[in-house]
């Protein structure tokens, strides 16, 4: 049996396995080290998925060639999401031409892609804020067509909102692949233009000026993503003594920012304010002497 990855065989041996899904299942553990996926299975010239159940089926000794087709995990998900807005673009196109006569095949892809946020979601190591949005709009473009379908009049309505998703898709997929940067002497000014507001927080709320506390709670969450953006970006430039202080930092930061999220979409002032007043003006101090000082 010849094995093959993305065309180049290599050199397995066969212990235990007793059919193409074991072989499989070790080929899967053999790529994780390098956080790479299956994403195409080819067995005797015929085409499988790791779900496949057939897999079972088929022994060891009848197969003659296994090829399989690997890609990073972050190669994936890119092209999940350009997948997803090329989707979209189809979409309008055509509602633009048929109206909302396709809408059950649209929900189809609309939560193929709500499954596909929710796995990218799983893989980041921090919150990004878009893809939260992405899905509210999904759930939204969902939620119109089950009631809506027959309403001709609100297709501006819905491309306007399927575009707005394109460019929360595009976002998102710029800040999973890192394709965001960030200046340190920027970020060093925009940290403390955060500091220097977080005590006015509270007291906007209390003065009835919540448009402007909350224009200061979404800055907020801007300056705490970029954060996150420079450490990842960054750190294999610190030295090795300094690595896991910054790591540790990155983590506390990524808790915040979380919790910041969820208490901005629960409309939680009083959450809010306790961690402005109490937790993220120290963090901030902690990561300008300890990241960009």
């Amino acid at each position: 049996m010849v094995i093959k990855i993305n065309n180049e065989i290599i050199d397995a041996k066969i212990e235990n396995e007793k059919n193409a899904f074991d072989v499989l299942y070790e080929i899967a553990r053999f790529l994780k080290k390098d956080n790479m996926v299956i994403t195409n299975i080819r067995i005797n010239n015929e085409d499988y998925n790791l779900e496949d159940e057939k897999l079972k089926n088929i022994e060891i000794d009848k197969i003659t060639e296994i090829n399989v087709e690997a890609s990073s995990v972050n190669e994936l998900i890119e092209n999940l999401l350009l997948e997803s807005i090329k989707i979209l673009q189809n979409i309008i196109r055509d509602i633009k031409i048929n109206g909302l006569v396709h809408y059950n095949e649209f929900i189809e892809l609309f939560n193929w892609m709500m499954e596909t946020l929710e796995v990218i979601k799983e893989q980041s190591i921090f919150y990004i804020k878009e893809i939260k949005v992405s899905i509210n709009s999904i759930n939204k473009l969902i939620e119109f067509f089950d009631s809506n379908k027959d309403n001709e009049k609100q297709i501006n309505y819905v491309i306007d909102v399927i575009n707005g998703l394109i460019t929360y898709i595009e976002i998102v997929r710029q800040k999973y692949l890192s394709n965001i940067n960030v200046n340190k002497d920027e970020l060093k000014i925009l940290i403390n233009e955060v500091l220097n507001f977080l005590p006015q927080i509270s007291e906007l709320f209390q003065s009835g000026k919540d448009n402007e506390a909350y224009n200061k709670i979404n800055k907020t969450i801007n300056v705490l993503e970029n954060c996150c953006f420079y450490l990842r970006n960054n750190l294999n430039s610190f030295e090795q003594n300094k690595k896991n202080q910054i790591k540790e930092l990155y983590q506390e930061l990524n808790v915040i920012l979380s919790d910041l999220l969820e208490a901005f979409e629960n409309d939680d002032i009083v959450l809010i304010g306790d961690i402005m007043e109490y937790e993220l003006g120290d963090k901030l101090k902690k990561y300008i002497e300890t990241v960009l000082d």
